[in-house]
């Protein structure tokens, strides 16, 4: 998926109405970016036109304490971007990764819900192009169970 808006057209139909102004109401979208560079493009639009971006970096699953900081971040920025990335260098087991829940729809509404205005969902090979290896970290023996 490549620059993208979601839309829901329902919510839409329910905010609009066409006897006045004063019954209007702005709609809301979000831009959806799975690829880094047009992700920053797009940034780079936002900050040429003097727009204040915050940053909300997560793994999904949002609940609370997320949607919070979403919002404390709407509080003093033109646009706030959430990134949802699952970090398979953050699993010492896979099965722990493959566990890891990933409700992306129930994420992608709440996020609406709160008015993210873009949504950074790259796969694992947008991070970690191929030939790329985590760094080797000698820990003397810490990071072996005792």
């Amino acid at each position: 998926m490549g620059i993208g808006a979601r839309f829901n057209l329902k919510s839409a139909q329910n905010r609009f109405s066409f006897s006045g102004l004063s019954d209007c109401h702005i709609l809301h979208f979000m831009y959806i970016f799975k690829p880094v560079n047009q992700l920053q493009q797009h940034l780079a639009q936002l900050r040429t036109a003097g727009h204040r971006i915050g940053f909300v970096p997560t793994m999904g699953a949002l609940h609370k304490g997320h949607l919070t900081l979403l919002s404390t971040a709407l509080e003093s920025c033109d646009q706030v971007v959430c990134s949802i990335f699952v970090n398979p260098t953050q699993f010492n087991d896979a099965s722990d990764l493959d566990r890891y829940p990933r409700p992306i729809e129930r994420d992608i509404a709440q996020l609406e819900a709160v008015g993210c205005s873009v949504l950074f969902l790259p796969p694992v090979a947008e991070v970690y192009p191929d030939g790329w290896a985590p760094p080797t970290i000698d820990l003397g023996g810490l990071d072996h169970t005792m």
